[in-house]
């Protein structure tokens, strides 16, 4: 049955290689093909970046959330920072977790003197759209996205 009042305790604290376990339960849950020892690695990897962050939502002692920003950079503008995935338990979700994980990158990015902070969402995730817009960012563009493999 999902949660209808906020967790009592909610925060926010940089991932480690200890919580393996629940983001790969989270990244399951947010479609994404992750394998649990690619989680590992990846929680290293960011670990040893100090262009990355990793952050976890925790409530009530357990891994609710997680969001991971990064430094960007490309020629002709000036660094920013890209949050590259966010996802909060289904039961937690409209709870703050999120906001409270966007406050988090806000200020890590501000710190690593990385303004604006971007996120991209797909099209057809207009609650996730929503979401941003209602945690005080704003819609730039649109835009195809092409890929090629091989």
């Amino acid at each position: 049955m999902p949660r209808t009042t906020p967790p009592a305790a909610v925060s926010i604290r940089p991932a480690d290689v200890a919580d393996a376990d629940a983001l790969h339960r989270l990244c399951q849950a947010l479609g994404r093909d992750a394998q649990l020892h690619d989680v590992r690695a990846h929680l290293q990897e960011v670990a040893s970046e100090a262009g990355r962050c990793l952050l976890v939502a925790v409530v009530e002692g357990a891994v609710g959330g997680w969001l991971e920003v990064g430094a960007r950079t490309a020629l002709g503008t000036r660094p920013w920072a890209e949050v590259s995935g966010l996802v909060v338990d289904a039961p937690l979700r409209g709870l703050g977790l999120g906001r409270a994980l966007l406050l988090a990158a806000r200020r890590w990015a501000k710190e690593k003197g990385l303004v604006p902070l971007r996120v991209r969402t797909r099209l057809e995730r207009e609650a996730a759209a929503r979401f941003y817009e209602s945690a005080g960012m704003t819609r730039r563009k649109q835009q195809w996205v092409f890929e090629i493999e091989g």
